[in-house]
């Protein structure tokens, strides 16, 4: 199958990069939970010319919500210079990166729709305030089998549900909260995988043959890249490239293996997700075995017996967590 070349290694932080003839991507530093002892990462965004299949209008869609800081408003503004059109539609991919929600509906106006995942509007507090402040703009995806049916696109999408998540952590909305103690706090919290549903949309832009992904895989480090201690507790690696099953259970299996029976219908070429370093991305093939293979309880093979008690299992993690977090503030 012929598709179009994808300029990943255009991606750069801060600026707006078109990688194929109609996608664009968007670099962010980032702290997970926006608190000042996680490490930085990388956390992207997508933009693509779509048609409301509404109105029969074109327009541009952004998939992933990043901070919509000065910096993003202008990658966006220099798209929008570039194609002529305007951000109409903002797909939150994930049931977990929604902190910014309100700040897109303040930042571009009436005008702009935001799609949410459902499994977590009942569970996070700034999802629950966006839906029920804006429900003419915030919109919950909830057709399991392609989220994006409204949009004539280049992109194909499927939602993985039946999964679970810790429970909603508040985020530091002031430097005093941004302590030590208020990040040692949320680890019990965040350990605990089974508190509230999570799913995840996972998007297949046809023409370049990219999945793109969200948190459901932990984040990927290259051979030879630098990973940072803390994230070495969560199992990752160089080259290490698994479910992230240590934050994500399975609660419904039926849900989880239907979505992937989809994704394997893709012929995917390239994957990556929120947080990889700038023009990092994994094979096609080796996503795909992923889905196959994975005996993790979050692939389609059977999971296999954990030999470590749950409650044992987070003991441990928390405990690292605590001494890896005492270590960093000393440093």
């Amino acid at each position: 199958m012929a598709s179009e070349v994808l300029h990943m290694e255009r991606e750069a932080f801060g600026k707006a990069a078109r990688v194929a003839p109609n996608l664009w991507v968007y670099a962010t530093m980032h702290r997970l939970g926006q608190l000042k002892q996680m490490p930085t990462l990388n956390n992207r965004a997508f933009f693509s010319v779509v048609t409301e299949k509404a109105t029969g209008q074109r327009a541009l869609v952004a998939i992933g919500t990043p901070d919509p800081a000065e910096r993003y408003q202008s990658a966006v503004r220099e798209i929008e210079q570039e194609t002529g059109l305007k951000l109409r539609h903002v797909i939150a991919q994930c049931g977990i990166h929604n902190l910014f929600l309100l700040r897109y509906i303040e930042i571009f106006g009436e005008s702009l729709h935001v799609y949410v995942p459902p499994a977590r509007v009942e569970h996070q507090a700034t999802l629950k305030m966006a839906v029920a402040n804006h429900p003419r703009q915030v919109h919950v995806l909830d057709n399991e089998a392609d989220p994006l049916h409204f949009l004539h696109s280049d992109f194909d999408s499927v939602l993985v549900g039946g999964l679970g998540v810790h429970a909603d952590t508040p985020a530091p909305e002031n430097p005093g909260q941004n302590s030590l103690w208020f990040f040692l706090a949320t680890m019990p919290t965040l350990m605990n995988t089974k508190a509230t549903p999570y799913d995840q949309i996972v998007v297949f832009h046809k023409p370049t043959r990219l999945a793109i992904g969200s948190d459901l895989i932990m984040f990927y480090f290259p051979p030879g890249a630098q990973v940072p201690p803390l994230l070495k507790l969560f199992g990752c690696g160089q080259d290490v490239f698994k479910f992230a099953a240590d934050n994500i259970s399975c609660r419904d299996r039926a849900k989880l293996v239907t979505a992937w029976n989809k994704v394997l219908t893709w012929p995917v070429a390239i994957y990556c997700g929120y947080h990889e370093a700038p023009g990092v991305v994994v094979s096609g093939e080796r996503f795909l075995k992923l889905i196959r293979e994975d005996k993790s309880g979050l692939g389609l093979s059977e999971p296999q017996t954990k030999t470590l008690s749950y409650a044992l299992a987070t003991a441990v993690l928390v405990v690292g967590a605590l001494l890896a977090a005492l270590f960093i503030s000393k440093n």
